[in-house]
């Protein structure tokens, strides 16, 4: 071990990146039995990239996702089901003459090598991954060695009469000598061949799949999260009847440079696929994409972001607990809060409850839904016995009193997902509200994971709108608060700044056509927390905000004033009514 837990703890701490306060509180967590690492990533101190360093400098081992992975039967068969759950560990694949092991403890690491090195024959490599991914992964990972094994063993079986439960090495070895050529065998066996691959992509949320052909086997890769790893190897005369079957779904034309669509569904969802054969001196390469339904992108495609928007989104919510704030306009609040929790909801392994008065309808199918007031109950009593209804995802919408957000965040703390919907306010309102009020700062540091605040707007009209005075929008122009009036500092290199009032003409009879939306997204870095723990001015906190990449509401509205498409108006609204919220909350 190249550096202790305390060691590492008392180094954080008097570098300044965790405070006495939140020392204690790793200390505590530390004490229960938890590694550091875990109780860092657990309070919000770290972010995963720093956690991966973290436990690579203490352990000298690496740190790895296991998202990133997909399942590799070879590995897979080495080491059974059982005895993986017992060790807590996944194997991930095999390199030469050595097998890597993801691991939940790496203090174990010397039990484990000598508990399975008999069982694998084969140099052990470890590296650490989460132990609750591990746990979560485990069946999944096994499953999909199974259904592909269980696909391959269908075609031997069908082919040749093998009897079920034959081992794995029998049924590749029969089929590189199986007759394919019947027609009835060939559809049933390479149908369910094909169906357990495209299967084994969606569980994994691969984009593409790749199948290169070798002298001895079909490879086949799966594109998860932008990278391509190794799913499985085919038996090489599988390759024609399953290259025909894809042929005739796409109706494409053999042995050409070609691309083409197949329609399919894998258990009840429905995939338009694309794709793309090439031949090669090995054989013919095949593509097939279009799973793009399980990205980020897809999943808040209600809410027109871009890609990187929508993978900042996923990450910020995507989490066990913590505290998160939505903000906006009404409209935009509404809409971010649905698909937000819809993208969340699991009914058959979690549940979420969503608390509102009565007259808001944001409509959420599977979400149960409680009203407040509730028979002369307060929110703030209702927030109280949330913990009674073990429920893994909370939304309130509209609380204000200092006590009942307080309340919230303290849900957080102790293991829930909770999300505060406030629509009028930007994040960065909020932090500095949350910062001046009573609320205990290390409490808001601790729990708060970050905001996100979604505005649904009027496009403007390009026909018909008017240059106006930029001075009219001068603290909007200005991209973040600053002490100066000299707010064309930034933008007189590239001459004066324009910008437009609405107008009307006879396409679009008010002056807009159309909408467009902005997104707020903050993150609760590690440097935002010292903000608020030091209880920074707002000045301060938007240029650590800026500087870490965030773009706060005033750089939105900035940005859309100046590409021509918002008018000062609704520009001037959205950060008029920010202030008059902060006026009269505080």
């Amino acid at each position: 071990m190249a550096a202790t837990q305390d060691e590492i703890l008392e180094l954080l701490t008097n570098s300044g990146i965790v405070s006495d306060f939140e020392s204690k509180r790793v200390k505590e967590i530390v004490d229960r039995g938890e590694r550091i690492d875990q109780a860092l990533l657990r309070l919000g101190l770290i972010s995963d990239e720093e956690r991966a360093e973290l436990v690579e400098l203490i352990y000298g081992i690496p740190f790895v996702d296991l998202s990133k992975y997909l399942c590799d039967l070879e590995a897979a068969k080495l080491i059974p089901e059982e005895v993986a759950r017992r060790c807590k560990v996944i194997p991930l694949f095999i390199d030469g003459e050595e097998i890597t092991l993801a691991v939940a403890e790496p203090e174990s690491e010397q039990e484990v090598k000598s508990n399975l090195m008999p069982v694998v024959k084969k140099p052990l490599r470890l590296v650490v991954a989460d132990k609750n991914q591990i746990e979560e992964m485990l069946p999944r990972y096994y499953q999909s060695a199974k259904v592909v094994e269980e696909a391959i063993e269908q075609v031997a079986r069908e082919s040749r009469n093998l009897i079920p439960g034959t081992s794995m090495e029998a049924v590749e070895e029969a089929l590189q000598e199986v007759d394919l050529s019947q027609e009835l065998t060939r559809e049933a066996s390479v149908a369910a061949l094909f169906q357990a691959v495209l299967i084994n992509a969606v569980k994994s949320g691969a984009t593409h799949i790749h199948f290169q052909p070798s002298k001895s086997v079909l490879r086949v890769k799966m594109r998860v999260k932008g990278k391509l790893a190794k799913a499985m190897d085919l038996p090489k005369n599988v390759v024609e009847p399953l290259y025909q079957r894809i042929r005739r779904m796409a109706s494409l034309e053999e042995r050409k440079l070609t691309c083409g669509s197949l329609r399919t569904s894998v258990r009840g969802r429905e995939l338009d696929l694309k794709v793309s054969f090439m031949p090669t001196e090995k054989g013919e390469r095949v593509v097939i994409w279009g799973f793009e339904e399980e990205t980020p992108s897809m999943v808040f495609k209600t809410l027109g972001l871009t890609a990187d928007e929508s993978f900042k989104l996923w990450e910020l919510i995507n989490r066990p607990f913590g505290f998160v704030f939505i903000g906006g306009n009404e409209s935009g609040a509404k809409l971010a809060l649905n698909a937000i929790l819809i993208a969340l909801n699991r009914p058959d392994t979690s549940l979420t409850l969503f608390l509102a008065p009565p007259d808001v309808e944001i409509g959420l199918p599977e979400v149960e839904r409680i009203d407040y007031p509730l028979n002369g109950t307060s929110l703030l009593e209702l927030i109280k016995f949330i913990p009674t209804q073990d429920a893994d995802v909370i939304a309130v919408w509209g609380a204000y009193e200092v006590k009942e957000i307080s309340q919230l965040m303290q849900l957080a703390l102790n293991g829930k997902l909770v999300f505060l919907a406030h629509p009028g306010k930007s994040g960065l309102r909020f932090i500095e509200e949350a910062i001046r009020s009573k609320l205990d700062k290390n409490l808001i540091s601790l729990s708060l994971t970050g905001t996100v605040a979604y505005y649904i707007l009027k496009r403007l009209c390009l026909d018909c709108r008017k240059e106006t005075d930029p001075s009219t929008v001068s603290e909007i122009l200005r991209s973040i608060p600053v002490e100066s009036d000299d707010w064309f500092s930034e933008v007189q290199s590239a001459g004066k700044p324009r910008v437009y009032r609405v107008a009307g003409c006879p396409r679009c009879q008010k002056g807009h056509i159309g909408s467009l939306s902005m997104i707020e997204i903050i993150q609760a870095t590690p440097r935002l927390k010292r903000c608020i723990i030091e209880a920074q001015n707002a000045y301060e906190t938007s240029v650590v905000l800026e500087g870490g990449g965030a773009k706060t509401l005033i750089s939105l509205l900035k940005e859309k004033l100046l590409s021509g498409k918002l008018d000062v108006d609704q520009a001037l609204e959205i950060f008029d009514f920010g202030r008059r919220s902060e006026s009269s909350d505080s």
